[in-house]
């Protein structure tokens, strides 16, 4: 015979010394209270509490019963008192591409990393679309709010521009390009997202006011640092306006067929659709939405 909820009841009406105050601890009513309590009389067939008009008091029996059961439950409050600390201070573990890291998560974190030490953060920086659930994952990242109908999508940056860049040492050496035409004729920079996928990342240009699908015969494919490839005056490449605004501004790298830039949705934080998410996971979407 099990009746783990009644004796739960039944310790805090104990501890209580009153079924009135004990009912309001618990949310429950009196009467609810009293009839729990009497099931759990009549299931042991013994009486736990001697009863007044005024007053209640365990009788030898429930003296017995309050200390072969009090130590057993306060270990498992105590169980679940810790449980809720480690999921409070817990680890957010999140899968994000270079981008999102770079651009959003990293300027936007730092603040709250920095008043809650308590609160640990592991990103693992992938641009190919994972199962952010089957790889163990807390939080991922991505482009658009298109995602799986289990997930819940966060708008976390304002929307993204992609845009083509070169290094001027680059472009001193080769005539810049007047036209999506001229391409051809210079060294380019390739992304590929996974190495046993031999497809490069197609880049969309905007020509003559409509987006096209461009395909660059690149002569440098990396899976990620396009921008430092760049830098390294090894050709044109295209990459996020947020990632290289630091360095258009001091001139290290130049736009090249601005009018051909092309503008995204924002980037989405997204997470699994239920209910009691540690308050750590919580505190970093907090930190990282879009105002």
């Amino acid at each position: 015979m099990r009746r783990f909820n009644d004796i739960y009841l039944f310790l805090h009406v104990a501890r209580c010394g009153s079924f009135t105050a004990a009912a309001q601890q618990l949310g429950l009513s009196k009467s609810a209270l009293s009839q729990n309590i009497a099931s759990l009389e009549q299931a042991l067939g013994i009486r736990l509490f001697n009863r007044s008009t005024r007053s209640i008091a365990l009788t030898a029996a429930g003296e017995r019963l309050l200390a072969a059961s009090a130590a057993p439950f306060a270990a498992i409050e105590a169980g679940l008192d810790r449980l809720r600390e480690d999921s409070d201070g817990g680890l957010v573990r999140i899968n994000a591409p270079q981008l999102a890291c770079d651009w959003i998560l990293l300027p936007k974190l730092q603040p709250l990393l920095a008043a809650t030490p308590h609160i640990r953060v592991e990103i693992t920086v992938d641009n190919r679309f994972v199962d952010i659930v089957g790889e163990g994952y807390d939080l991922g990242v991505r482009l658009g709010d298109d995602v799986a109908k289990d997930m819940v999508a966060l708008r976390i940056s304002p929307p993204l521009t992609m845009t083509l860049v070169a290094s001027p040492q680059y472009l001193r050496d080769n005539p810049p390009p007047q036209t999506v035409d001229d391409l051809q004729h210079h060294r380019l920079i390739g992304l590929r997202l996974r190495h046993d996928d031999g497809t490069l990342l197609p880049w969309e240009l905007t020509v003559d006011g409509e987006r096209r699908e461009y395909r660059p015969a690149a002569q440098v494919v990396v899976n990620q640092g396009r921008k430092q490839a760049a830098l390294a005056h090894l050709g044109i490449t295209q990459v996020s306006l947020p990632l290289v605004a630091d360095e258009l501004a001091r001139g290290a790298l130049v736009e090249v067929l601005p009018a051909c830039a092309v503008q995204y949705p924002p980037l989405y934080a997204y997470y699994p659709n239920r209910k009691g998410h540690p308050a750590a996971l919580l505190q970093v979407l907090a930190a990282i939405r879009e105002e």
